[in-house]
């Protein structure tokens, strides 16, 4: 792997700079009115989604985003219209 370390660095153009979603994790909370319960879940799932490469391949805010909807859909927190005015597309 050592060997191949600068290939895969030449592959990757030497990017390696990666944001993170825990930056928009605050102010969408904060505005969407999140119990604490619901913003653990959120923090839990923001956490496992680097066990993906999902932080590659979306823009941190959607990744932060998207573990609130998924949040919102487990602890059964209603945020559609909280959605609605984000113009975003949901899909």
């Amino acid at each position: 792997l050592l060997e191949c370390e600068f290939h895969v660095l030449e592959g990757l153009e030497f990017a390696l700079v990666v944001h993170h979603p825990y930056r928009s994790f605050a102010p969408f909370v904060k505005d969407c009115g999140l119990d604490e319960k619901s913003q653990e879940t959120v923090w839990r799932l923001i956490n496992d989604s680097y066990f993906t490469d999902l932080s590659l391949l979306q823009p941190p805010y959607i990744v932060t985003l998207a573990c609130i909807f998924l949040a919102s859909l487990s602890d059964e927190v209603d945020l559609k219209e909280w959605f609605c005015e984000l113009n975003e597309d949901m899909k």
